[in-house]
């Protein structure tokens, strides 16, 4: 014979277990193939949490390294040019020069220019300021007619264009980056008809914030202003307009928006006030 069993003679512990592990089943799920579900989505959460630290590192590591390599510049080697080097490398960059004669407005001038281009001259801007319509002689004595397309006032440099075509070597453009820290250069002294060259070196270079572009460069000795500064294969690395050398990367644009649309300045003679005579 069985007795019964009556409900408040169950033990309280068994009570709390069964209790325990109905809470239990409902936490994490009812069954072995549940708490395997749980189990691998938290490994999943960790793995890509993992993962995105590790990415984030390897992102910061590359933008430091950018940086230091953007921050440190090159150091080169001090140009070695004995007299009879530099007389040469003068004699043939001055092959290329030109002479921009002006005679308007009462002002009679012959300064030195260089070509960029076969129709292409530069000059400096305050040299054709009276005359935008000088004569251009090249290096052979051939005479051309010459007409300013425009001017920038921030490099001083006049663009003028050849009623035709000239015969011979241009000079070419080469970018500052080439020409890193203790690069030894060429100043071509256009300041003065009879020209002059002289070794410089590179001891600062002044960089554009935004672009990154090297736009200056700091020359030991200071050129004078009106040279131009090349490189040992006689490309223009710069132009020294006034207190500072403006690289090719950044004259260019200029010189671009120029050629692109010419605005075709007018002479601007001096106004000359003519001596008050007493007693009129």
């Amino acid at each position: 014979m069985v007795s019964d069993v009556k409900i408040d003679q169950v033990p309280a512990r068994s009570v709390a277990a069964f209790s325990n592990r109905i809470q239990a089943d409902i936490k994490f799920g009812i069954g072995p193939r549940h708490h395997l579900i749980t189990y691998g989505l938290l490994i999943g959460a960790l793995a890509v949490l993992t993962f995105g630290v590790g990415i984030a590192f390897e992102l910061k590591s590359f933008a430091d390294q950018t940086l230091a390599a953007n921050q440190t510049e090159i150091v080169a080697e001090p140009l070695a040019f004995d007299d009879t080097d530099l007389a040469l490398f003068a004699d043939e960059a001055e092959s290329k020069l030109v002479t921009v004669s002006v005679q308007e407005c009462g002002v009679t001038a012959r300064v030195p220019g260089f070509l960029t281009g076969p129709q292409t001259v530069l000059v400096k801007r305050s040299a054709v300021t009276t005359d935008t319509t000088p004569v251009i002689r090249m290096a052979d004595g051939t005479v051309v007619p010459g007409q300013v397309l425009g001017w920038s006032i921030v490099d001083d440099i006049a663009v003028i264009n050849l009623a035709q075509p000239a015969e011979g070597p241009v000079f070419e453009w080469s970018a500052a980056n080439q020409a890193p820290l203790g690069t030894g250069l060429v100043a071509l002294d256009l300041s003065r008809p009879t020209g002059g060259a002289s070794v410089i070196t590179v001891t600062d270079l002044g960089r554009n914030r935004s672009t990154g572009l090297i736009e200056t460069l700091q020359l030991e000795p200071s050129p004078p202003a009106g040279s131009i500064i090349l490189d040992l294969n006689g490309r223009i690395v710069a132009i020294v307009g006034g207190s500072e050398a403006a690289t090719a990367d950044a004259i260019r644009p200029a010189i671009g928006r120029i050629l692109a649309a010419p605005d075709y300045p007018a002479s601007n003679c001096p106004v000359v006030e003519e001596p008050v005579v007493e007693g009129e």
